[in-house]
């Protein structure tokens, strides 16, 4: 990788950090068994499970942390975890694409992530 390629990349994640980290500084506020009813209903979404399954699920799983969709709320709920999955497949990548890199086969890795 050309090093104005790495300075490119590097600018790249240095800006999903940073627009990034509110959302990730609210998910460290988040208790141990939130933590996991998340994971629960994550695990759901990844599966193709709806946003409403994926909250039965959870809930029946966890009911001290079940979350109650409404009307009102289920778009919030939905966007919530929809973008907690789209950051997680993110650092993932990133993770894989670092990994390869150190392996020295990151720029014929990069275009197929």
């Amino acid at each position: 990788m050309s090093a104005k390629s790495q300075k490119s990349n590097e600018q790249l994640w240095q800006a999903w950090d940073n627009a990034t980290a509110s959302f990730r500084a609210s998910l460290t506020e988040r208790s141990a068994a939130e933590m996991v009813y998340d994971e629960a209903v994550l695990a759901s979404l990844n599966e193709g499970k709806s946003i409403r399954h994926a909250i039965e699920r959870a809930n029946a799983l966890y009911p001290s942390e079940a979350l109650e969709l409404t009307v009102d709320n289920i778009g919030d709920v939905a966007e919530h975890y929809n973008c907690l999955r789209r950051m997680e497949r993110i650092d993932e990548g990133r993770e894989l694409l670092r990994a390869l890199q150190e392996k020295g086969r990151g720029t014929s890795a990069s275009a197929s992530i």
